[in-house]
């Protein structure tokens, strides 16, 4: 009877024990990946104003490609609301992208030049541009947004 108590109260603490372990979960470590870099070339959307007349922010897109070349496709302001095609040239100095182009569809051959600030992280801040040839005898210049890399 002594060995059926025993075996018994053995029995039981396993029991007991079972039922109170707790399932701990492997812990996984989290990488520290760092935010992602990009360079100055690829493809960017942003939005731009013109000093002289007063309009909405008109669609931007700037095509950086790694040879120095670029494109541009711009919504045209008032009076001229056309979708407007340029190409020209960049380049990086330090964190600032300058760039000059011309068009390649307008009623007239214009050329403008501008610059941006440059962040690794695909943005380009603080953009300004400026006619460098006259458009209907008007020197325009104008801002831009911050202009968000898509690609």
């Amino acid at each position: 009877m002594a060995s059926l108590a025993l075996t018994t109260f053995a029995a039981a603490l396993t029991l007991v024990q079972l039922s109170s372990c707790k399932k701990v979960e492997a812990q996984v470590p989290t990488p520290n990946c760092p935010n992602a870099t990009y360079p100055a070339a690829g493809v960017y959307n942003g939005t731009h104003l013109t000093d002289q007349i007063s309009h909405a922010p008109a669609k931007y897109e700037l095509v950086l490609n790694n040879d120095g070349t670029l494109l541009i496709k711009v919504q045209g302001v008032p009076p001229a609301q056309t979708i407007i095609y340029g190409k020209g040239s960049w380049i990086l100095s330090g964190n600032m992208v300058s760039y000059t182009d011309t068009t390649i569809n307008y009623s007239s051959t214009l050329i403008q030049k501008g610059k941006f600030t440059f962040s690794d992280t695909g943005v380009l801040t603080n953009g300004t541009w400026q006619d460098v040839s006259a458009d209907g005898g008007v020197y325009y210049t104008g801002t831009f947004s911050s202009f968000q890399r898509i690609n």
